[in-house]
């Protein structure tokens, strides 16, 4: 029975570990899964990204989408992610300048929780801030995912359409607004 052990006990290890190197190399920014921009059309996506955020910060929700060569945007799924962040920009942009929330590198914004906050807020407003992140995250997955499938990109270079996003929305937002910079650390616009 000991010699059963010795066999099965290393052999279900190393399933795991490699199992645990297959789901890291999944996580955005996380070891194996870094951005690959070899995928896409990096200049034009990044004149794309930036065209948007502007469109989104600004508000204006009957602003025409960019016509980019080698990037497709005149879909359903981004135009309606466009027109629902632009009309909630006023929320997170709140949320920004309050310090509640913070852009992150992988392309989503997160609310800065702690003591600190929860004594600034009520239940109800933390709910509603909560609520207005969810959403907002939820329409950048559609936005970007529509975009990978509209041009046929490969699966590998969602996370680079991400970070050209999250590095083109640094750029659009206000001053005094915190985000996560190259090496991860919190800063804050000019």
């Amino acid at each position: 029975m000991t010699i059963a052990l010795r066999t099965v006990v290393p052999a279900c290890l190393c399933v795991f570990l490699i199992g645990c190197q297959t789901v890291a190399s999944t996580i955005p920014f996380g070891g194996g899964g870094r951005p690959d921009y070899t995928t896409l059309p990096e200049a034009e996506m990044r004149q794309a990204a930036a065209a948007i955020e502007r469109m989104v910060a600004s508000g204006d929700r009957d602003a025409a989408l960019p016509v980019i060569s080698g990037v497709t945007l005149d879909t359903e799924p981004i135009q309606h992610a466009i027109r629902t962040r632009t009309a909630r920009v006023h929320l997170v942009e709140e949320l920004r300048v309050a310090g509640y929330a913070w852009e992150k590198r992988e392309g989503l914004l997160h609310l800065r929780g702690g003591r600190e906050y929860s004594r600034a807020t009520t239940r109800r407003e933390r709910d509603r801030h909560g609520l207005v992140i969810y959403s907002e995250n939820q329409n950048r997955w559609e936005l970007y995912e529509g975009i990978v499938r509209a041009n046929n990109l490969s699966r590998k270079s969602l996370d680079a359409v991400k970070a050209i996003f999250a590095d083109a929305r640094v750029q659009a937002m206000g001053s005094g607004q915190m985000y996560e910079d190259a090496n991860g650390e919190p800063a804050f616009t000019r």
